[in-house]
């Protein structure tokens, strides 16, 4: 009998398909879900998969069922997306608190959908013991492949690494990274016509760290979710004498997750300021920048403040955000928990591009998924109900908590400190689904 594969070849699965899948969602809208009423893994999704599946075989599911968790797979995308910036909000408040191994639970878990999104916009579904993938579609029905059976956290690893090897993973990166609404692409075109892609693979490599070591070492991963936090060294630990770092990555994420004036995200800007200088080996001059800016159909004054910038005239220092998410520390490191919430926050930074760029091609506007955002907003808290421009509102409270915690900070010096002078930052800045909700619907 043929070994079963562990991991899904480029063949079994479609970036293309997917999107045609996707594309058919708009469908179940005005019934006020993403999948249609009859979707039999809607509910209970993984117990189904294993009475339709019963024994390890290819292409087990077969007729309406397969189109079914097709558009389960596509509905993922976002959803997966989402979550992932709700388990870092989990991550953060943790970290406030001190309590680091929750800190790292949450962070792992928060890069595990950040990647399971990523994969999910290729047509690869991540379940539990048994996974499938989009492999063809049309206007009316999809192909499925599988299942593979594969643990779940070594399925993402595996095909994670895959991924990243593959010439797709790197066009993706080009195209989600957007400073000034532009592609990292076309940003580059500007300068030269080599392919980027090895430097795409550089930075998710880099942020995909805890998934390629986290993944295969199982102890790590059960000694922040099971194991008890006062054994050995843990109690030896101060991370109050820390705080200004604990202080500092908060703030940072928030900051480099701000939309800029075009509507993306802070971090991209300096993303690629870092990428030009890797690819030049050291700073472009400030006439080049500026050739480069205007050629791009930049004028002032944003043209003076990129050049400012991309020249490091200004904010000389990378933010602390991407300089955390490059560090590669052992998981026992006083600061390793920093380094997770950081490349957390990038994959999923990836993720919401991923999301995105389904609903744009798909032509999804903000109100056709109202019946979505509406309720996850009100039920997390993010917004009063009846709110006007929930959307758009929703920053006003961050900008607030960011700049209170900025003002005073200085004047904190432990965490018993911050959790009592910040309390009311501290809840809404745990709010991260805010980050995806600002950007999936604008």
């Amino acid at each position: 009998m043929p070994r079963m594969p562990d991991k899904f070849s480029t063949r079994h699965y479609s970036r293309i398909a997917t999107q045609e899948t996707f594309n058919r969602l708009k469908r179940h809208f005005v019934r006020g879900g993403w999948l249609g009423v009859q979707n039999r893994y809607a509910k209970n999704c993984t117990e189904k998969i294993e009475k339709d599946c019963p024994r390890r075989a290819p292409h087990r599911i077969t007729g309406p069922k397969k189109t079914q968790l097709a558009e389960y797979i596509a509905a993922s995308v976002p959803l997966h997306c989402v979550d992932g910036w709700s388990f870092l909000g989990k991550a953060i408040i943790s970290h406030a608190v001190g309590d680091i191994q929750a800190c790292k639970h949450f962070a792992y878990y928060a890069q595990l959908r950040a990647v399971m999104s990523l994969l999910a916009s290729d047509g690869i579904g991540v379940f539990s013991a048994k996974h499938f993938s989009i492999v063809g579609a049309n206007g009316k029905s999809s192909d499925i492949y599988g299942p593979i059976s594969e643990k779940t956290h070594a399925l993402v690893r595996k095909q994670f690494i895959d991924w990243l090897g593959r010439p797709d993973s790197g066009r993706l990166f080009q195209k989600i990274i957007r400073p000034n609404s532009i592609t990292l692409e076309t940003w580059f075109s500007e300068i030269s016509t080599a392919p980027l892609n090895y430097l795409a693979k550089d930075w998710l490599k880099h942020w995909g760290y805890d998934i390629t070591t986290l993944g295969i070492d199982q102890s790590a991963r059960e000694h922040a979710s099971y194991r008890p936090s006062g054994i050995l060294n843990d109690l030896s630990f101060r991370n109050s004498i820390q705080i200004r770092n604990s202080l500092g990555i908060v703030e940072n994420i928030w900051r480099m997750c701000s939309m800029n004036g075009t509507g993306g995200f802070v971090a991209d800007t300096f993303l690629l300021r870092l990428s030009w200088e890797k690819y030049n080996n050291g700073q472009l001059s400030q006439s080049q920048i500026r050739k480069i800016l205007t050629d791009l159909g930049i004028s002032d004054p944003e043209l003076t403040t990129l050049t400012q910038i991309f020249s490091r005239k200004t904010q000389q220092r990378d933010p602390m955000l991407i300089v955390e998410a490059s560090k590669k520390g052992k998981t026992t490191d006083p600061d390793y928990h920093i380094q997770m919430l950081s490349r957390a926050t990038l994959l999923l930074r990836l993720a919401t591009g991923a999301g995105m760029t389904m609903i744009e091609n798909a032509r999804i506007s903000r109100n056709d998924i109202k019946f979505w955002w509406e309720t996850l907003g009100e039920n997390y808290g993010l917004w009063e109900p009846g709110q006007v421009n929930p959307i758009s509102d929703m920053w006003i409270e961050v900008e607030e908590a960011l700049a209170s915690m900025s003002s005073s900070s200085s004047s904190v010096n432990n965490h018993y400190q911050w959790r009592s002078n910040f309390a009311t930052e501290l809840l809404a800045l745990s709010g991260c689904e805010r980050i995806a909700l600002s950007q999936l619907c604008l």
